[in-house]
Order: structure tokens, then sequence, then C-alpha cells
């Protein structure tokens, strides 16, 4: 369910990019980390409100072990590299 969700917002207006981790010390830890061209408020008011975020958001207390945790960023300054990023496995 999570990759057809991520399918289906990667084709938004405002999406940037999104990574998916895996904590290796617990692997049934994921982060998701989502990049978004828009404001904190429109992402709430727009994205979250999209049918395949509403069907995600609903099925998602039955996957989560814990309390979820949605923060909002503020970019200060990136630094991109030239190096792959190794897939850890």
């Amino acid at each position: 369910m999570l990759f057809e969700v991520l399918d289906a917002m990667s084709a938004e207006d405002d999406f940037v990019n999104t990574w998916v981790h895996e904590d290796l010390s617990n692997p049934d830890m994921i982060i998701l980390y989502e990049t978004w061209a828009c404001s904190r408020e429109q992402f709430l008011a727009v994205q979250l409100a999209k049918p395949y975020r509403q069907a995600f958001e609903a099925a998602l207390p039955g996957f989560l072990s814990g309390e979820r945790r949605l923060e909002f960023l503020k970019e200060i300054r990136a630094y991109p590299g030239t190096a792959p990023i190794a897939s850890g496995r």
C-alpha cells in the first residue's frame, strides 16, 4: 500500500521527492521523508485530502506500533554530493 501511495503522490504538481528509509537496527521502523513545493498549510489541506492519501491515512493505524510523528522542517542549506547512495543491503 505504501508504494502505491508514493507512486500516486509522485505525479502531484507540488511533489519534489521522497525518501523511504528502514531503520537498520529495527527493520519494522520505516521513516518516510517527503519534500513538497508548497506550504505546510497547503500540504495539510490539499495533499492529505487526496483520496489516495485518505485511504492510506485510514489504514495507517493498523500498521503502526506506536504514535505517528508528522513533522515539518525548514531547509537551511543543502549540500548535494556526487557519490551514489548505498542501499545498505
